[in-house]
């Protein structure tokens, strides 16, 4: 389980983020807003342990180690930090993301797959040279989530404005709850715009 105590990010004008507790219970989807894109990526890098609150605290299945909170959620499409280049087709993507996989005996095949096999497996072959911006919202969202959690240590994945793909708050939550899967060791943080909680 992910939970932020207190969470606040301070501006010199202003708190970015101000006293917000959230819980991200394990086996489910979690949806929160927040109002401008920049108080959604400080939000989404600090619930991933990519960026450390000005107050507050974070943790991960009762601990506050950063390092582990790292290890164990994915930053998922974020604007300008972990989202696909415009031109970058799936194969591509799916080649970056297994890459950055440490090679662990959990992994198998010495800590690779082929961006082919990985394709295969998921029946997806038909997506290879499609460019991921061509994708409908859906599938990028499912590609980028099974990506996050190819990684076996991965628990919890934390998706910056997946809204900005122009889906429906319904279709984006029936989206998620399917990427979830069956895997109750799994949770998904949605960082959202507006009031699309």
């Amino acid at each position: 389980m992910l939970l932020l105590e207190h969470v606040g990010v301070d501006e010199p004008r202003r708190s970015l983020i101000k006293d917000l507790s959230l819980e991200v219970p394990t086996g489910e989807v979690t949806v929160v807003s927040a109002p401008t894109a920049l108080e959604r990526t400080a939000l989404s890098l600090i619930a991933s342990g990519r960026m450390h609150p000005d107050h507050g605290t974070v943790q991960f299945n009762g601990s506050s180690d950063a390092r582990a909170l790292r290890r164990h959620t994915a930053l998922v499409d974020a604007p300008d930090i972990t989202a696909p280049e415009h031109h970058m087709r799936v194969r591509d993507t799916v080649s970056e993301a297994l890459a950055l996989i440490p090679r662990t005996p959990r992994t198998g095949n010495g800590g690779r797959s082929t961006q082919r096999n990985w394709l295969a497996e998921r029946e997806s072959t038909d997506l290879a040279d499609l460019r991921v911006e061509d994708l409908s919202v859906q599938t990028r969202l499912w590609l980028l989530l099974e990506l996050a959690f190819t990684d076996p240590r991965v628990r919890c994945a934390v998706l910056d404005s997946p809204d900005r793909h122009d889906i429906t708050p319904e279709a984006l939550h029936t989206c998620l709850v399917d990427a979830l899967g069956a895997d109750q060791d799994r949770a998904v943080l949605a960082v959202v715009k507006g009031d699309q909680q």
